[in-house]
């Protein structure tokens, strides 16, 4: 797959057809109403109303669980590479980078298919996620973002599986029609531009809404994104860690009232040519690191997603209604050619069909959100091999089984129960039924096709006590999460870590998790205070055990339930205002944990759990000049990584010797608001040119990097 635009021709050809239908036909289209994504120069307040993630209306400081919001106006002020980038700097999220177009968060220890993504309320996991830090999150668009909603700690009553670590949900701009005087027709454009040194790329974004006021509106969005080689501090230019992505959208909304809204959305994202290059030959050494042998190792990936919601506000038993359809698509081509010349060809398409609906009623005994969901998965899959002279030889299965299908069906309800005027009780519980059928995949042992038909049933509950008086809250809280095994646990025939081939392993069950947290938060104006501690139990987790065979050139791994432990974490964060033009502002996060399991042999091993992040600091102190100009210097830390399990060990592409160093880096960050169409925003970041990566990347971060942004409104 090969996007149409070649470099360096088609980026002056694509941003001149971007800025010039926008410019010329600006002359009779009015200012978009300001809003918080236009008032660049002015602080970020994290209490804005949430709704999608909890399903609780309400502010951020009267919410029973740890949870922080990233504005556009934040995310516009970090300028970000690709969309997990603008969680850098949340408390207790890390952003973990296996290649230059594939990163991931991880959260209180979690990552890859133990955290869920949403976007706009719609599960973008499936039954194909890997385990680790997988790259799926990275096919929504930066710029699709108007806010990005991060739950930490567990939401399986509400959303069921894979809700474990934690809940990232991007809600997607919309026209806002309803911000607009009634019965008037409006039309609103913006242009945006991206230039970063470091990582040598361009990006060009394009964006309308049209329509009448209080009736309905249409959003319309396209983004160009070329990335060169990313430019390290110490060992120079990263060869193979450029690709191309092409995204677009379209978001149709109809207003029946003011207190209902039903939309029609479709977005894409093609994102081409992504090297693996620490499994390559082309990966540079780093603190020990040893590059991988392949010659290539490619991804292609495609993401498409079609709903239809509804929301509104009623009158009778029911209160509040939310309810979608959705049609959910992603492709996936990979590439490798090993040192020995053999050639691998591989790919999977998933569809998924998605029905859920969310009910509120206030009652006698409290106030109630239930409903329920239904997510299928449609799985083809494909695999070629080629010798070193060329022969094909066809697979059974790709990555994963082909010709399967994988169900997801689940009721909650969850009850608020107002004990006082200060103190409430929050209680939910879930039934969820998952299904796997798989078609054809590959028994390792006698290389025969087989296939498999297994059910899981899980329930899952939460207690949560939320006490608040003015601007402190504070609660406590003991939640249930489970993640059933996926198609990707069940059947994967393939690659895995530095040197590994994982094989199928139809006989596994459900993981297990009971998490307990106490936290606390004050929030007077732009000053906030926040803690945070949560200690997880972890049994029957899935682990890679390896079964001493070597295939190929591979060692086998396969999976069992064979691994319990626990995670425990601390996370404070804390602004202040200083004066009339500064603010201080910072958060910490540490994470500790044990996971037991069994190696080969029968042995069981006691040790750290599998790439286990070090405490994590960021601080920043911000001078609001005036209305119009700001600047930020910001500083972003993490101790060394030395806690290492013995994959991790075993990682040698990834993670040197006795772990990932430490790193603190400092970032000069500034926007100005030039009037009211045009905006520019610049970061300077990595001041100190210092080399570092984050635990479990396989590339390093670029060194001094300058990055600079224009938005231009109408």
């Amino acid at each position: 797959m090969k996007l149409s635009l070649n470099r360096p021709f088609g980026k002056v050809i694509f941003t001149f057809v971007i800025f010039f239908p926008v410019i010329g036909w600006t002359e009779n289209v009015k200012p978009a109403a300001e809003d918080a994504s236009s008032r660049i120069g002015e602080p970020v307040l994290l209490l804005p109303v949430v709704v999608q993630s909890t399903l609780l209306e309400d502010d951020l400081t009267h919410i029973p669980m740890r949870m922080s919001v990233v504005e556009r106006a934040r995310v516009n002020e970090l300028i970000p590479q690709t969309l997990p980038d603008a969680l850098r700097g949340q408390p207790g999220v890390t952003v973990s980078r296996t290649a230059n177009g594939q990163a991931t968060p991880i959260i209180r220890g979690f990552t890859g298919f133990r955290n869920l993504m949403l976007v706009d309320g719609i599960r973008l996991n499936n039954s194909v996620f890997r385990e680790g830090a997988n790259q799926y999150f990275a096919t929504i668009d930066s710029y699709l973002a108007e806010r990005i909603e991060v739950l930490q700690g567990p939401t399986s009553v509400i959303f069921g599986t894979d809700a474990v670590g934690g809940t990232v949900n991007v809600v997607t701009q919309s026209p806002k029609a309803l911000e607009e005087a009634a019965g008037q027709s409006f039309a609103h454009g913006l242009t945006q531009a991206r230039y970063s040194s470091g990582e040598q790329s361009y990006q060009s974004h394009v964006a309308s809404d049209f329509g009448v006021g209080q009736q309905w509106g249409i959003h319309l969005g396209l983004s160009w994104k070329d990335f060169g080689n990313v430019i390290a501090a110490g060992i120079g230019d990263q060869p193979k860690t450029g690709f191309e992505e092409l995204s677009w959208d379209v978001k149709f909304q109809f207003h029946p009232d003011v207190d209902s809204t039903l939309t029609l959305a479709f977005q894409q994202t093609v994102i081409d040519d992504v090297w693996r290059t620490h499994s390559t030959q082309y990966a540079l050494p780093w603190r020990g690191t040893i590059p991988g042998t392949d010659q290539v190792r490619t991804l292609d990936q495609t993401r498409r997603l079609s709903y239809l919601q509804y929301e509104g506000e009623m009158d009778g038993p029911v209160q509040k209604m939310r309810a979608s359809l959705s049609w959910h698509q992603q492709i996936e081509q990979q590439e490798r050619v090993r040192k020995d010349g053999r050639r691998n060809e591989s790919d999977f398409e998933v569809n998924t069909l998605g029905f859920w609906l969310d009910l509120d009623s206030a009652t006698p005994l409290g106030y109630l959100v239930y409903g329920g969901g239904f997510y299928s998965d449609d799985i083809d899959t494909r695999g070629v091999n080629y010798s070193a002279t060329g022969v094909p030889s066809l697979q059974i299965q790709g990555p994963v089984a082909d010709d399967s299908r994988y169900d997801i069906a689940g009721l909650f309800i969850q009850d608020q129960v107002d004990l006082s005027d200060a103190v409430s009780l929050h209680l939910g519980i879930r039934y969820d039924q998952v299904r796997a059928q798989a078609g054809r995949f590959e028994d390792p042992t006698t290389g025969d096709a087989d296939s498999l038909n297994e059910s899981w049933d899980s329930l899952v509950s939460s207690a949560r006590l939320l006490w608040k008086k003015g601007e402190f809250s504070a609660f406590g809280g003991v939640s249930q999460s489970f993640r059933a095994p996926n198609l990707s646990d069940l059947t994967r025939f393939d690659s895995a870590r530095s040197g590994e081939i994982e094989t199928p392993s139809p006989a596994i069950s459900p993981e297990h998790f009971l998490t307990y947290e106490i936290g606390s938060r004050w929030a007077r104006s732009a000053a906030q205070l926040g803690l945070n501690l949560f200690y997880t139990r972890m049994r029957d987790l899935i682990v890679r055990t390896p079964t001493g065979k070597i295939i190929g050139d591979e060692r086998e791994v396969t999976k069992t339930n064979g691994g319990k432990g626990y995670l425990m974490g601390i996370e404070f964060d804390a602004s202040l205002p200083i004066g009339r033009h500064l603010s201080l502002y910072g958060n910490f996060a540490w994470t500790d944990g044990e996971e037991e399991h069994t190696e080969r042999g029968g042995i069981r091993v006691k040790e750290a759990t599998n790439r286990l992040i070090p405490w994590t600091a960021n601080a920043g102190l911000r001078c609001q000049f005036n209305r119009a100009f700001w600047m930020a210097l910001e500083l972003e830390a993490a101790a060394k990584a030395d806690k290492l399990s013995t994959s991790n060990r075993l990682d040698t592409e990834r993670i040197p010797p006795g772990g990932t160093p430490g790193f603190a880096i400092l970032h000069l960050r500034a926007g100005w608001q030039v009037n009211d169409h045009l905006s520019l925003n610049a970061t300077l970041e990595n001041l100190t040119n210092g080399e570092y990566r984050v635990h479990g990347s396989g590339i390093n971060q670029p060194g001094i990097n300058a990055v600079v942004a224009a938005t231009l409104r109408f």
